[in-house]
């Protein structure tokens, strides 16, 4: 929460089977934000997402009270408040849920090149931010595809290093879903790492 200035990477892996067939999604994002006053920021973030045989990308950034966005050759220049980006952001919404209540256990730390990693078992009742954020991104992808899941487990580790900041992730869950009225069984992993966290970060606008 400290961080200011922000460059991160996140991956999210999901596989599963609906009415006997395999489905898989991928997306991947790389977001740099810098702020600019107290309720201002420079932001740069590219979305791509991988399902149904389909790869999207879509390039979104955001200066001056205005978002820019590209998607299928489109491209759109609209007003916006940065608040409504960073209260939405899915990388906010996963780090919060590193709330102490989260954690049914803690392994012991272990040393590598990083910092230190640990190891955790976490509550799937406590994870609802994540699941959300998870789920606006796929409801994205599958273009309104009636989306709904719960948690039933989630484990993982974090990374904290030498100035104790976090800067790696990996969640790995498993989801009881329904999409579009059909019962289906999900397993995703997620991955994010923070840049050089604590240093500076440079936007290049397009």
């Amino acid at each position: 929460s400290e961080l200011k200035e922000l460059d991160m990477t996140m991956n999210v892996d999901m596989s599963g089977a609906v009415a006997g067939q395999d489905m898989k999604m991928k997306m991947d994002m790389d977001m740099k934000m810098i702020p600019k006053g107290e309720d201002d920021a420079d932001m740069a973030m590219k979305m791509t997402y991988q399902m149904s045989g389909m790869t999207l990308e879509m390039p979104i950034y955001y200066t001056d009270g205005y978002a820019y966005t590209e998607l299928l050759g489109q491209k759109v220049k609209s007003k916006m408040d940065i608040s409504s980006l960073k209260n939405n952001d899915s990388m906010q919404s996963s780090m919060e849920v590193f709330a102490t209540d989260f954690f049914r256990e803690i392994g012991e730390g272990k040393q590598t090149d990083a910092g230190t990693s640990y190891s955790f078992v976490g509550d799937p009742e406590k994870a609802g931010d994540l699941m959300e954020s998870i789920l606006n991104q796929m409801k994205s992808a599958a273009q309104g595809a009636n989306l709904d899941a719960k948690i039933t487990k989630i484990e993982g580790s974090f990374t904290i290093d030498k100035n104790g900041y976090l800067c790696a992730q990996e969640i790995n869950m498993d989801m009881s879903m329904e999409i579009s009225g059909t019962a289906a069984n999900y397993s995703a992993k997620l991955v994010m790492t923070m840049n050089n966290p604590g240093q500076k970060v440079v936007i290049e606008f397009p």
